[in-house]
């Protein structure tokens, strides 16, 4: 799996988060790399998110601009 994917950044998260939550990172300096590391893994999973959006839209235009164009192959011709 792309160590850049949403699904990858999340299990890192959650790992992160279990081990802080769990107590098991006992140096301070330990537990602010894990928060940094946490943070990171959010921007991604955001831009991640971001760019799915973006991709989602430009799908959505572009069925709504076909679906646009065969409306007007099946309307009536125009009488002059």
């Amino acid at each position: 799996m792309n160590e850049n994917s949403f699904e990858v950044n999340i299990k890192k998260l959650n790992k992160i988060l279990t081990e802080m939550e769990a107590g098991d990172i006992d140096q301070l300096d330990d537990m602010l790399d894990k928060y940094e590391q946490g943070i990171n893994s959010i921007k991604k999973c955001n831009q991640i998110l971001k760019e799915a959006e973006l991709r989602v839209e430009k799908i959505m235009e572009s069925m709504a601009s076909k679906s646009k164009a065969g409306h007007e192959d099946m309307s009536p011709a125009k009488k002059d």
